[in-house]
């Protein structure tokens, strides 16, 4: 998967692209079947899982941070355009 090409502009990135794609592969995995529902999903992952995704690092303590659900939307269109959730 790291040899995804990112078709993201450079400006502004906060997630790494892979970590974008895991985290909606999971997500789906786990029964959403929805850009919200992959957000909600998102959201409420623990940090482990989070971590092992490869989700952005902030702070001191090194919390993790999931992508927003517009985020994924934006990038599971761009990656795989016409796929997507059902």
């Amino acid at each position: 998967m790291a040899l995804l090409p990112d078709p993201r502009d450079r400006r502004g990135l906060r997630h790494p692209l892979v970590s974008v794609v895991l985290v909606a592969a999971s997500a789906v995995l786990a029964g959403a079947r929805s850009f919200r529902a992959i957000g909600q999903w998102a959201a409420e992952a623990p940090q482990h899982a989070l971590a092992r995704l490869g989700a952005r690092t902030v702070g001191v303590f090194g919390l993790c941070v999931a992508p927003g659900t517009s985020t994924i939307r934006r990038v599971v269109g761009a990656v795989c355009p016409g796929g997507g959730p059902i």
